[in-house]
């Protein structure tokens, strides 16, 4: 993709998001940023003339001064647009990034603030995705989400959330599945395949650890959408529950690495990390021994009670029970009453 596609890109984005501001409404917009009265907290109250949300157009991020929501243009345009409006940009984003990734190899989102300390990639973009892209005798070549596959996510309630998903297929066994990136300020350096059709010839999921990747260890799922205005992020197992929770980030296992950590210390220096494990054998036996290893540096969500309450063994099988379920996962103040202290935590899990 060449820099005046994604100019092009950036700037009818910033159209769009300008031409949905409400009639009447104070707004200005130069060739860096567009300042307009927040959609999400409504603004001030007092003055209808003050404006502190400000659209970042090379960045493609949104930010308000007043609630401190942090967001991408693209979830700023749904909050504002009509859906029709809103469905259209999308299916021109993902045309875009198919684009993009077809013809440099490379799969950028957006670009991160520049304070960004990008040190901590210790691999350069996508060697993983290389590998697959360089086997076309048994990859096909990455492509959008197929109806089926969409209807899947539909059904485990992240579809609206898994906008960078793609689809890609075994040729030799005509095996379909979710391709999932893992991306570090903008960039995808790591990936898993999701064997979402349950193919017996393959496990559950597909991670990239055969082949060179640099000594790169595994990274952290969903770092980069994370709200700065609430201080705690969620470190849990699979993708899907990471994306069910708020600031929620998958660990891709149930050990919190020292490498992960820093990742995630480096990216947001300002949060607290809270564990957040299934509710299993597993699960519990790694809760326990996280608190035993005096991981001080963690709290621990304890929604143990609630999930067994409803017969559910994590996160993403929670939301699925419908839409007031979804909401208690999103739920800051819940949150927080759910969190523990290692101390606290290892004495409820072996009460329990």
């Amino acid at each position: 993709m060449d820099i005046a596609d994604e100019v092009s890109w950036r700037e009818h984005l910033a159209d769009l998001i300008y031409m949905v501001i409400p009639p009447g409404e104070p707004k200005t917009r130069n060739r860096t940023q567009i300042n307009f009265r927040c959609p999400f907290c409504g603004d001030s109250k007092k003055s209808f003339t003050k404006k502190r949300g400000f659209y970042y157009i090379p960045n493609e991020s949104y930010h308000c001064f007043n609630c401190e929501i942090n967001t991408s243009g693209l979830k700023l345009l749904k909050q504002m647009a009509p859906e029709s409006v809103y469905s259209d940009a999308l299916r021109e984003f993902k045309a875009f990034r198919i684009r993009n990734l077809a013809s440099s190899g490379s799969f950028r989102r957006q670009e991160e603030a520049e304070d960004i300390d990008r040190s901590l990639i210790q691999c350069r973009p996508i060697p993983a995705w290389k590998h697959l892209l360089d086997d076309p005798d048994k990859w096909e070549h990455p492509s959008a989400l197929t109806p089926e596959q969409i209807l899947y996510l539909e059904k485990r309630g992240v579809a609206d959330k898994a906008f960078n998903f793609l689809s890609i297929r075994n040729k030799k066994d005509n095996i379909p599945f979710i391709l999932i990136p893992w991306e570090y300020a903008g960039q995808c350096i790591f990936y898993q395949l999701h064997n979402y059709t349950g193919a017996e010839k393959y496990p559950k999921y597909l991670f990239p650890h055969s082949i060179d990747l640099n000594d790169q260890e595994k990274p952290v799922f969903n770092i980069d959408v994370v709200d700065p205005s609430w201080k705690y992020i969620i470190a849990c197992e699979g993708v899907y529950d990471a994306l069910s929770y708020k600031n929620g980030v998958s660990l891709g296992g149930r050990v919190l690495t020292e490498y992960q950590g820093k990742l995630l210390r480096e990216r947001w220096p300002h949060h607290q990390i809270v564990a957040a494990f299934d509710n299993d054998q597993d699960g519990r036996k790694s809760m326990i021994k996280m608190c035993k290893d005096g991981r001080s540096n963690a709290k621990f969500l304890d929604i143990f009670p609630m999930f067994e309450h409803f017969n559910v063994k994590d996160a993403n099988e929670f939301i699925q029970l419908g839409e007031k379920a979804n909401s208690v996962l999103q739920d800051k103040k819940f949150l927080e009453k759910c969190m523990k202290s290692p101390f606290e935590m290892q004495v409820g899990l072996l009460l329990g």
